[in-house]
């Protein structure tokens, strides 16, 4: 082959990875706009043309971290998914992040969106190794847990939005489920055809496109401020807490031992047809929780334990995986002692 033909193999391979992070992006939209409700239905062209390029950089970022950084475990993509938070609040969602500062950005984002950006990627693992024995169960389990918090958010929480915001139908709902649905189902059949080229260091960019998704949300964040949705408190906030993710993921980086994406790439795809069965139990979950009558017991009901559970995982991440973190530290210091 000549070197100009294979030049164009190369930059065709290259650009095909662009697929790979476009299904991690819509996972993200579809956890993020749909299975939290974020009333897509509301939003005009220009806001979701936004909110598609907010996710795709951060899908962008988070796979090359996860490369540059050496990522191996669970604790490791807690931290990663604080870097996906961070962007959704600061780019995406900065409306609902610095709505009622901090509360509705431990709830809302840290809890919320922490909590099913992990989830999502978890799905994005499963989807690229089938050989994890944990990895069909996983995403059944997965599908049970977003179905039924999909339909009880969807439902019940316009009763907290003083705008006076209708409860959204359930076909609306699942009209838009199924869009998104089949956007991640035809780029995961995208990836399962070309997947025996990529190896996880192709996910980390260059110079050149790291510069480009870096420009991207500059301007993003441009356009936030002066739509006049987000506050430099909030900014402020922000760069301390990136510095503080980044700075954890880059002495946590190992010299030598496998990272977690190695397991992942080139990706042994899971066989679609699981897709399609968690996908029904996502629907058949949110049907049922969306029709459950409001159980109200003085001020506890099903709505409120969501929020309270939303609020426990976003006040307890980062102090769990700083003592996760410590704990390790210090065995790994006794065991060079000893």
């Amino acid at each position: 082959m000549s070197q100009a033909k294979l030049d164009i193999v190369q930059q065709s391979d290259k650009l095909s990875l662009w697929g790979i992070r476009l299904l991690l992006a819509s996972l993200l939209v579809l956890g993020g706009e749909i299975l939290l409700w974020n009333n897509p239905q509301i939003h005009d062209p220009l806001e979701w043309l936004l909110r598609i390029i907010g996710y795709v950089a951060s899908s962008t970022l988070l796979l090359d971290l996860a490369v540059r950084y050496r990522i191996r475990n669970l604790y490791d993509v807690m931290t990663l998914c604080v870097v996906h938070v961070l962007l959704v609040a600061l780019l995406i969602q900065p409306d609902v992040a610095f709505d009622v500062f901090p509360s509705k950005f431990i709830q809302r984002m840290m809890g919320g969106v922490g909590f099913v950006s992990i989830e999502m990627f978890g799905v994005f693992l499963v989807m690229t190794r089938a050989s994890v024995k944990w990895g069909r169960p996983l995403l059944m389990g997965y599908a049970l847990a977003v179905g039924f918090y999909w339909g009880i958010w969807a439902r019940w929480s316009p009763l907290r939005d003083v705008s006076g915001i209708e409860p959204t139908t359930f076909n609306i709902m699942l009209a838009y489920f199924c869009i998104v649905g089949l956007i991640v189902f035809l780029l995961f059949l995208g990836m399962s055809r070309r997947h025996s080229v990529w190896q996880a260091t192709h996910l980390q960019l260059d110079q050149r496109e790291l510069g480009a998704v870096l420009i991207a949300c500059v301007l993003l964040f441009l356009i936030r401020l002066i739509q006049g949705i987000v506050s430099f408190g909030g900014l402020a906030f922000f760069i301390v807490l990136m510095a503080l993710v980044i700075g954890v993921l880059y002495y946590r980086k190992p010299e030598k031992a496998q990272m977690l994406m190695d397991r992942h790439f080139p990706p042994q795809p899971i066989q679609w047809g699981w897709l399609i069965i968690a996908s029904i139990i996502v629907v058949m979950s949110a049907f049922m929780a969306y029709n459950l009558p409001f159980i109200a017991l003085d001020f506890v009901n099903q709505l409120w334990i969501l929020e309270m559970a939303f609020l426990g995982i976003g006040g307890l991440w980062l102090p769990l995986i700083a003592v996760i973190f410590s704990t390790e530290a210090m065995d790994r210091q006794s065991r060079t002692r000893g």
